[in-house]
């Protein structure tokens, strides 16, 4: 079981808010599968803030490297 899991906003994993945490359950056999961070309206907030301030980067990007950010981002998830 992962022990703890923090909300990743604006680029960064940070504590949520709201200082509460929960268990999440695999509900194919009722096994944890990690304790998480419950995050509340603030980190909503902050959450809408951080993506808000990346989509005015991400829109003068020229296209080629957008294409390459994508590239990166696909291969870290292949890892």
């Amino acid at each position: 079981m992962i022990e703890f899991t923090k909300p990743f906003i604006g680029g960064r994993f940070r504590r949520a808010h709201s200082g509460d945490t929960f268990t999440t359950v695999n509900p194919s056999n009722g096994q944890a599968i990690a304790d998480v961070e419950r995050c509340d309206g603030a980190d909503v907030d902050a959450a809408v803030e951080a993506a808000q301030s990346a989509r005015s980067r991400w829109r003068f990007m020229k296209a080629e490297d957008r294409a390459n950010v994508l590239r990166s981002v696909g291969q870290a998830l292949r890892k």
